[in-house]
């Protein structure tokens, strides 16, 4: 049997962002989520994102979720991009 500390040791949260995931918010055209998480110890988190191939990075401020099992304690963001230009690539 694998114990609580095993199994945060192989598919616990960390620091460093996992599972992050981009889904459709409202308007597809203008609008996206993006989600991730991380372990406790992150309080805070931001998506940066630009035009593709441009100098200015834009800031967008994460909200933060907090969700525990069994066998983790973990912190989920949620980044909203929106009024962004339809038929543009963005980074």
């Amino acid at each position: 049997m694998i114990t609580k500390e095993q199994w945060k040791n192989i598919r616990g949260s960390s620091p460093v962002p996992d599972q992050i995931m981009i889904s459709i918010k409202g308007d597809a055209a203008h609008n996206i989520a993006i989600r991730w998480r991380t372990d406790t110890s992150v309080d805070s988190a931001y998506a940066l994102y630009r035009v593709k191939g441009t100098e200015e990075w834009q800031k967008t401020m994460a909200d933060k979720h907090f969700f525990a099992t069994d066998m983790d304690e973990s912190n989920f963001f949620f980044a909203y991009l929106e009024n962004l230009d339809a038929d543009t690539y963005y980074e």
